[in-house]
């Protein structure tokens, strides 16, 4: 896994580690070409990383403080949601660190 991914995760974890007040939820973020092994690659990737991500194209992520709300259409769609978080985690942070997964899996799936 390269630096700047690892980087990204570890400010994740600590930022789930944290049960801070809590924001209001975020707009939601829509990721276009997410192929089957995307979607499976992220869903990996974050369960290693402790989050609790349920089976299916639909559910809730949590961990430590932050909650999700995914879906994926099953095509190339994945829509993803923040519903809860800290308050000293802006939605721009949030968003930036969904889309480096979504970059990483794609990015991994093309080069295998």
């Amino acid at each position: 896994m390269n630096r700047k991914l690892t980087a990204s995760l570890l400010v994740l974890c600590l930022a789930f580690s944290v049960g801070f007040a809590h924001a209001k939820p975020c707009e939601p973020t829509t990721f276009s070409n997410v192929s089957s092994d995307t979607f499976e690659c992220m869903k990996t990737k974050l369960q290693d990383y402790g989050i609790y991500v349920p089976p299916g194209n639909e559910g809730e992520l949590s961990s430590k403080g932050i909650v999700a709300h995914f879906l994926w259409d099953g095509k190339s769609t994945l829509t993803i949601k923040v519903t809860d978080k800290p308050d000293f985690v802006s939605c721009k942070t949030a968003d930036n660190e969904l889309k480096k997964f979504v970059d990483e899996c794609q990015v991994s799936r093309e080069k295998a």
